[in-house]
């Protein structure tokens, strides 16, 4: 760190190595070094742009709590083979007058995973954001497929399959 000996003040070099708006991102009690404060800058400007366009996001202990977590989901999915990690659900869909089965839809799971991403309303996201949805629909696509034929049987006409894909896939 660039310091003027007699004052201990940054140099002109250490204050435009960082630009000053970047100075907002962290509450004013928490002390940084400077590769703390460029991971804070990190993780508060990567939740900025999850959130949308022109936003500003103050770096805290639970910004930080949450993105250690996301690491380590996406570290640990990135690294599993997907269906000892995921599971595919059925929803029975009935034929409207009669009441009879006409398909399923598959439903994507992770039961052994955090209880906070259990829903697909999360799962899913984090999924899409961290580039792991394309293997994972990809293994989705094939599960479907290969548990079409044994579900056959279930329906008198025939059992479609339904499923959601992102629009990344």
């Amino acid at each position: 760190r660039g310091c003027d000996i007699g004052t201990g003040k940054p140099t002109v070099a250490e204050q435009q190595a960082v630009p000053h708006h970047l100075l907002d991102i962290v509450e004013p009690d928490q002390q940084f070094d400077t590769a703390q404060f460029l991971r804070a800058a990190d993780a508060a400007l990567h939740e900025a742009k999850r959130q949308g366009r022109n936003r500003s996001i103050t770096f805290s202990a639970h910004l930080h709590e949450q993105a250690s977590q996301r690491l380590a989901v996406i570290s640990r999915l990135r690294d599993q083979v997907l269906d000892t990690e995921l599971a595919l659900h059925y929803q029975s869909i009935h034929d409207g007058s009669s009441g009879a089965i006409t398909g399923v839809e598959l439903l994507l799971r992770w039961p052994g995973g955090p209880e906070s991403l259990r829903s697909p309303a999360v799962l899913v996201p984090l999924l899409e954001e961290s580039g792991l949805i394309l293997p994972v629909g990809r293994w989705v696509l094939g599960e479907a497929c290969r548990r079409q034929r044994s579900l056959q049987g279930l329906a008198a006409g025939g059992c479609k399959v339904a499923l959601n894909v992102s629009a990344q896939q």
